[in-house]
């Protein structure tokens, strides 16, 4: 029996994926920049031909490797999501996560091609805010919310999250331009001074709003 119009098998999905999985893993190779989508196809081993009729065009590539990245990395936000004992130990845990991240080169790699990406065209700088930053900042939030007990204001929690998120993904790709003069120490120490800024305005607005 034939598939309804519109309907893709799982062969297809897997095919796609393995695409996708081999095209990461080309764009963490430090020559490549901006790659064409000939040179995509070539490090994913298939033909141009193949590439669009899995993902359209270059731009859909692009924006389908940002998904991707939002989708194999939906643990880490669901363990930012849980509600921690205090704000102060649900950004420790968050540390402990970006410093994690911001050791493993190849993950650090896949966001500075994103973000290179990303500042090269607006279309693709919207998706790449919307299927990578915000949802790390709306999971950070609201464990924020969570671990406050509900008494910090989703736009706070949020606000505070974005910039946690931001900075840490900011020194996390400093480091990996500049290994030299930025460890993964330096790195942590830099992000540890951030959050505990942060951790004590969260901390006062909540005695506020108590009192």
């Amino acid at each position: 029996m034939a598939r309804p119009a519109g309907v893709r098998n799982q062969d297809y999905e897997d095919k796609r994926t393995a695409l996708l999985e081999a095209m990461l893993a080309y764009v963490e190779c430090e020559h490549v920049v901006q790659p064409s989508l000939r040179q995509l196809a070539i490090g994913a081993g298939v033909s141009d031909v193949s590439l669009r009729h899995y993902f359209g065009d270059r731009r859909g590539v692009v924006i389908a490797l940002f998904d991707h990245l939002r989708d194999t990395t939906r643990g880490i936000r669901e363990t930012m999501r849980q509600r921690a004992e205090t704000v102060s130990e649900a950004i420790s845990i968050y540390l402990s996560l970006a410093s994690r991240a911001g050791s493993d080169e190849s993950y650090i790699r896949q966001h500075v091609f994103a973000l290179r990406e990303a500042m090269a065209d607006g279309e693709v700088y919207a998706h790449y805010q919307a299927s990578v930053l915000e949802p790390a900042a709306d999971a950070l939030g609201e464990g924020l919310v969570k671990s406050s007990n509900g008494v910090l204001s989703t736009e706070a929690a949020r606000q505070a999250a974005s910039h946690i998120v931001f900075n840490a993904m900011f020194l996390a790709m400093q480091r990996l331009i500049d290994p030299e003069k930025t460890s993964v120490a330096d790195m942590t120490g830099q992000l540890k001074r951030f959050t505990r800024w942060i951790t004590f305005g969260l901390e006062a607005d909540i005695a506020a709003l108590k009192a």
